[in-house]
């Protein structure tokens, strides 16, 4: 029975040191990089506490305007052309070498990919105008994806559903 007692004692004194180092060691990091501590912290307090800004019912119905004016449907055809284009082209190329007719179906593929491209790039265009009708600190998303930005942008779309 003593034994068993004493096997206790020496398990807890063992975890005893375990976190003693361990918490040693996270002390030591803190001193060591306080500023990075400090802004992990500040960030964790904002994601947790921070509830961003209401938008409006007007924001909110210029933004659903905006986006309603995407052509999704010349997007879609445009991608389906798309890859129409790069399964002929991928058909006809050889190992080593690219024929006549494999040139043709990489200008059409090109072609296309340009295309989809433009479009892919009018629809994002579109999208950052509908987003800066939410308000002034969507403007910045376009910009830099910061942290603070997606979690408005989260905040927001949980907000309109």
């Amino acid at each position: 029975m003593t034994s068993s007692r004493e096997e206790q004692v020496a398990a807890a004194r063992e975890f005893d040191r375990i976190s003693t180092v361990l918490v040693d060691l996270g002390v030591k990091a803190v001193k060591k990089n306080p500023i990075k501590v400090t802004s992990y912290i500040v960030g964790l307090l904002l994601c947790l506490f921070f509830s961003g800004w209401q938008v409006t019912d007007s924001q909110r119905q210029e933004y659903h305007q905006e986006l309603q004016k995407l052509d999704r449907q010349a997007i879609h055809d445009s991608e389906v052309a798309l890859r129409n284009s790069y399964e002929q082209y991928y058909s006809s190329k050889g190992w080593f070498t690219c024929d006549s007719r494999c040139q043709q179906y990489r200008n059409d593929y090109n072609f296309f990919q340009s295309q989809y491209n433009a479009l892919k790039a009018d629809e994002t265009r579109q999208i950052s105008v509908a987003k800066s009708k939410l308000g002034a600190h969507f403007d910045s998303l376009s910009m830099r994806h910061g942290m603070e930005s997606i979690i408005l942008l989260l905040h927001t779309a949980i907000e309109l559903t």
